[in-house]
């Protein structure tokens, strides 16, 4: 079983910033429990997810600047589908920037 979710609050223009956003979500996965014999079964997490974005306009267009902290409480898991469960640990606290812009 595995369970994706979010909340997201946008805000209105503030001057030069468009298209503000706060935003909040998380995912749970469960332990497998139905699974071959000779596999390994990590134990089921909760993963919980932050990000925050605006948009400036810059010309004709408006630049997109998103910021992602996945992971935010830096919890150690093992995906069940990676080949590496039984040794190493999937990502741990991530902080992502992007910037964007339509062409």
């Amino acid at each position: 079983f595995r369970a994706t979710y979010s909340v997201k609050l946008e805000g209105g223009d503030q001057g030069r910033f468009q298209h503000p956003y706060l935003s909040v979500g998380g995912e749970s996965n469960a332990r497998q429990t139905d699974l071959d014999p000779e596999d390994f079964a990590p134990e089921g997490y909760t993963l919980i997810h932050l990000a925050a974005g605006v948009a400036v306009p810059v010309g004709a267009r408006d630049l997109a600047v998103d910021f992602q902290l996945r992971n935010a409480f830096d919890k150690e898991y093992a995906n069940f589908l990676s080949r590496y469960k039984t040794y190493a640990l999937d990502a741990g606290r991530n902080f992502i920037v992007r910037i964007s812009a339509e062409f």
